[in-house]
């Protein structure tokens, strides 16, 4: 919707101009829905304004029209001055999420480049299937909070006053991070300065951190780690992972579970999973290795690994395997930990944001016996 005038006006005015598209290309509407992968159905309400446009259909329709979102609402406000005054900027709102989109320098014939500016509320996830066009160009500079952007098969999370140039030739994603963090608030050399202690947790002792699990698993998702879940993910659903899964293979001795804590912040877990075949008594298994957004880069995970390979040993285990996504951060920490490459097997898991099929790693550790 428009926030500088009526917003009804502006769904009009976007309805008309879709159906103007199609009519200009002689395409029905079962045409436009094989092209863009939007449903008859939403397409006739749409062109009728039944109902607002979300962010999800209008990315697919431009790229079905080989234009950007901003040129479409370029067709739909008409030419701009030189001038923008802030209060002429039309604001869209994606009914669906909240995301807002202040079109700041419009573009027009006379100009290659346009600005907008972009707000997503925290927690928000907004993914796109495909570029309107082949290598568009893009400079995305955050203002506020932190964002995970995926481009081009690559997570990137930036924080305030960071920028990212890209070229966009495939389906891209966008997460807002939640402002709360489990990290306590004291100052960036404080929390540094902090020691982080390792231990391992039974049943009792995560169903009373049940919170902090659940946060920290989530955290990491809208991040874009690869540990079998995929957006939207809510908290909830995090915190039944926990539950439902892993408080009863820890109660079990099926899995041994361990704790990075910071203070009372849960900053990183790993588990050691331990139940195996009996052809298979010596082997162990690594899952789940995650550390906050927030506390990366401070040696977490490899504490966390050092503890969990101690453990395989006090248990007798003397093959440690595991599979991390090919080309994440993961696989040269353990590398640089001894692990060797087994092999890798193509399209074995789903990204976290996009219907692409990434590679995965094998990767093991001969233990000392």
């Amino acid at each position: 919707m428009e926030t500088t005038a009526d917003p009804s006006r502006l769904d009009d005015r976007i309805a008309r101009r879709l159906k103007a598209l199609r009519v200009e290309r002689g395409w029905s509407l079962d045409d436009l829905a094989k092209r863009s992968g939007v449903s008859r159905a939403t397409l006739s309400r749409l062109e009728k304004a039944d109902v607002s446009a979300t962010a999800a259909a209008l990315g697919k329709l431009c790229s079905a029209y080989g234009l950007t979102m901003s040129r479409l609402m370029l067709q739909v406000e008409g030419s701009a001055p030189a001038r923008v005054a802030h209060a002429a900027q039309p604001v869209w709102e994606d009914p669906e999420t909240g995301f807002q989109r202040r079109t700041v320098s419009p573009p027009t014939p006379a100009f290659a480049a346009e600005v907008v500016e972009c707000t997503l509320p925290p927690g928000t996830h907004i993914a796109y299937d495909r570029a309107p066009h082949a290598g568009l160009e893009h400079h995305l500079v955050l203002l506020e909070g932190a964002l995970t952007v995926r481009v081009n098969g690559t997570a990137h999370r930036l924080e305030v006053g960071d920028c990212l140039r890209y070229r966009l030739d495939g389906p891209s994603a966008f997460t807002a991070e939640k402002r709360q963090s489990p990290l306590p608030p004291h100052s960036p050399v404080t929390a540094h300065a902090m020691t982080v202690s390792i231990t391992t947790l039974d049943d009792d002792g995560l169903l009373k951190r049940l919170d902090g699990f659940a946060e920290l698993l989530h955290a990491a998702v809208l991040a874009g780690a690869s540990i079998n879940f995929i957006l939207p993910f809510s908290r909830k659903e995090s915190a039944a992972f926990w539950r439902d899964t892993v408080v009863p293979a820890v109660a079990s001795g099926e899995r041994v579970l361990f704790a990075a804590l910071e203070g009372e912040a849960l900053v990183g877990t790993v588990q050691l999973i331990t139940a195996m075949p009996p052809n298979q008594p010596h082997r162990a298994e690594v899952t789940k290795l995650i550390v906050h957004p927030n506390a990366r880069r401070r040696g977490i995970a490899r504490s966390l690994m050092a503890r969990l390979e101690e453990a395989a040993l006090n248990r007798q285990r003397t093959l440690i395997t595991l599979d991390t996504r090919t080309g994440d951060s993961a696989e040269p920490l353990y590398r640089s930990l001894g692990y060797t490459t087994a092999g890798t097997i193509p399209g074995f898991c789903r990204d976290t944001a996009t219907d692409r099929l990434d590679a995965t790693t094998i990767m093991y550790k001969a233990m000392p016996g």
